[in-house]
């Protein structure tokens, strides 16, 4: 339990670290605006931001809350497979646009500290995203992304911005039938 709590320790001091570097970056805090107002005023987030759009989240994530959202930049969607982003932007495909980024929203405000101290989290589509402490003492969410920047405070939640799309089973094993 000691070895816990000291990792867990230990990685919340390493988020933090990395937030007071890196949250410049990605947008600070923003207390007035929500998170769709935060995304969109960081510049990092357009991809993420546009899609929320087609989408139709927006107005979701706007007026509701508290969220916490662990948001891709646009250098983590370029990562995707070519193609898919455009698949998803279909508008055949909106289910499956609304079931990606469903996955990257928490209901709850979870500050770095909170989130290191749980295993898991429920998105808002029922899904569970796992969180893990690595011996190096980054966090990783659904053993893909990292954490690269933390509490990016927005009146209706908090951001946790990641270096990696999430995608969900349901997705990923349908991955090649997205047309």
């Amino acid at each position: 339990m000691k070895t816990l709590t000291k990792a867990i320790g230990s990685a919340a001091v390493l988020l933090l670290a990395v937030s007071g570097s890196a949250v410049a970056e990605h947008g600070g805090s923003h207390g007035e605006q929500n998170v769709v107002e935060v995304a969109a005023s960081a510049g990092t987030f357009t991809t993420l931001t546009e899609l929320l759009e087609a989408a139709d989240l927006v107005g979701v994530l706007q007026t509701g809350g508290p969220y916490t959202v662990f948001a891709p930049t646009d250098e983590a969607f370029a990562k995707l497979p070519d193609g898919m982003l455009d698949k998803l932007m279909k508008e055949r495909n909106k289910d499956k646009l609304v079931e990606l980024l469903s996955y990257h929203v928490v209901p709850g405000k979870y500050t770095a500290e909170e989130v290191v101290a749980r295993e898991n989290f429920q998105t808002i589509n029922s899904h569970f995203i796992d969180i893990d402490i690595e011996t190096n003492g980054n966090v990783r969410v659904d053993d893909k992304a990292t954490i690269i920047a933390t509490d990016v405070e927005a009146s209706n939640g908090v951001i946790h911005v990641i270096d990696e799309v999430l995608i969900p089973l349901e997705l990923k094993d349908h991955s090649e039938r997205i047309e």
